[in-house]
């Protein structure tokens, strides 16, 4: 794929390895509306497809070497992808209630109940009643 200009991606890619900056900035240009258009697609936020576009091409051009002159645009397409994996896992092994927290134990045995407990409830049964006896004594 040569995307949107004359010059072919692995051309682009080999004027970057030799130092011509400009080329890198063509591709990122190239790319920059279909990739980031499947990043947001994929993402559940703006901001995560911001992000993940960025790294994207920060572990493309970091890895430019072991680029071979095949399709530019499957590369770097299977880098995002890679990345959005890998957030996905990250999100759902934080976001996991069975996950063995730092304390040793599941989040969810960790976390507090919203629910009030036994004591509360009768605690409040023995309010209620004290304070309708109360109030039947006064009328």
């Amino acid at each position: 794929m040569t995307g949107n200009g004359d010059i072919k991606d692995f051309e682009l890619v080999r004027q970057y390895r030799r130092g011509d900056i400009k080329a890198m900035e063509q591709l990122v240009e190239r790319y920059q509306p279909r990739l980031f258009g499947f990043i947001c697609k994929m993402t559940y936020s703006h901001h995560d497809a911001e992000e993940i576009f960025q790294e994207t091409w920060i572990r493309a051009i970091k890895n430019i070497g072991k680029y071979k002159d095949n399709c530019f645009s499957a590369w770097l397409f299977r880098i995002a992808r890679n990345l959005m994996i890998d957030r996905r896992r990250a999100w759902r092994d934080l976001a996991s209630m069975d996950r063995t927290g730092d304390s040793g134990g599941a989040l969810q045995d960790i976390l507090a109940d919203k629910a009030p407990s036994p004591v509360d409830l009768a605690a409040r049964a023995d309010l209620r009643a004290k304070l309708a006896a109360a109030m039947r004594e006064f009328y």
